[in-house]
């Protein structure tokens, strides 16, 4: 099975990050949008409602850093590095306890450690920075290190109050918490522009993310996505669908899914269905495909097509256009 990616079509909606006054590197060594996105930022409004920086959904109430996911467990087993943002010195660390999703061991198993293995920094003008749910025994640097910006200190792991692999990245000035994207404290406002970005790097805001999508024979669970069991999976001819599945972050209400299945080299789809989504979601999985029907499929190729389009200022605009492959033999 292969993955194949035909176009990516964002516009302004891409907002750009302005580089020009930020002191902060990002702290993750991964491709940023690609290998890695942000799935949570910090809540921007004051109240029981939510809104990030940009007036978008990515975040939950309260939430009070910048989450960066990976997109999958097969990169968590790799290693992936958690870098110093900015020099610093080493104040505090955490590094016992395990790589687990808090589903699994119940949320007050972990949860006045919520941050997991973590390593806090401190820095000139009174910064702070935090570094958390990191995996267990990768943290290099101890209390009173010295850290220069892009050093390694750990790697993105999955322990603490977390359910998938990510970094969670706080900036503190003494004891008040900003949002990174803005300069501005946590729960101030949303789209007040980015004048006073902390970064000194371009970060995109994406909307909305594929996290994943392949061909399989039925419906694959959020997990097995995240496991990417989908990749090198054999078909038989006997298999009892054949399911595109594709794994979305940042989906709204009102979006809307095209998917189109083909078989070898035709012209037109056996498959071809769209679906309005009916709410605001973090993540969605979406399975979409044609049962066998007590048939054998026919030998060869099998690719599924994704077109995931948004209402942006009144036109139909594409966010996602990716494809899968798979073969049957």
């Amino acid at each position: 099975m292969s993955i194949s990616s035909i176009a990516l079509t964002m516009g302004a909606f891409f907002n750009s990050v302005s580089a020009q006054t930020g002191f902060l590197q990002i702290p993750v060594d991964c491709e940023f949008n690609k290998t890695c996105y942000i799935q949570k930022y910090a809540d921007a409004v004051k109240g029981p409602d939510y809104k990030d920086y940009n007036c978008g959904t990515l975040t939950n109430d309260d939430h009070k850093g910048t989450d960066f996911r990976l997109n999958d467990y097969v990169q968590l087993e790799q290693g992936v590095d958690v870098l110093a943002a900015v020099d610093g010195k080493v104040i505090e660390t955490r590094d016992y306890m395990p790589d687990v999703n808090a589903k699994l061991v119940g949320k007050e198993a972990v949860f006045n450690r919520g941050y997991g293995n973590m390593i806090v920094l401190q820095h000139k003008n009174n910064y702070r920075t935090v570094y958390a749910h990191l995996k267990r025994n990768s943290i290099k640097v101890k209390i009173g290190d010295i850290v220069k910006a892009g050093m390694p200190m750990g790697q993105i792991g999955l322990s603490g109050l977390t359910e998938y692999p990510h970094l969670h990245f706080e900036v503190l000035k003494g004891n008040q918490r900003l949002d990174p994207f803005t300069g501005d404290s946590v729960k101030t406002s949303c789209g007040q522009g980015e004048d006073k970005s902390l970064w000194a790097v371009d970060l995109p805001y994406k909307p909305v993310h594929l996290v994943g999508i392949g061909m399989f024979s039925n419906r694959l669970s959020i997990h097995a996505m995240e496991h990417k069991l989908y990749e090198n999976a054999r078909l038989r001819p006997s298999a009892k669908g054949m399911i595109l599945n594709a794994f979305i972050a940042g989906v709204r209400q009102g979006d809307k899914v095209h998917v189109k299945i083909y078989h070898n080299d035709a012209a037109e789809p056996f498959y071809d269905q769209e679906a309005i989504r009916e709410k605001d979601l973090a993540f969605e999985l979406i399975s979409a495909g044609r049962k066998n029907n007590g048939k054998n499929w026919p030998k060869g190729t099998y690719r599924g097509e994704l077109t995931y389009s948004r209402m942006i200022d009144g036109k139909p605009t594409i966010l996602i256009k990716e494809s899968a492959k798979t073969e049957i033999k």
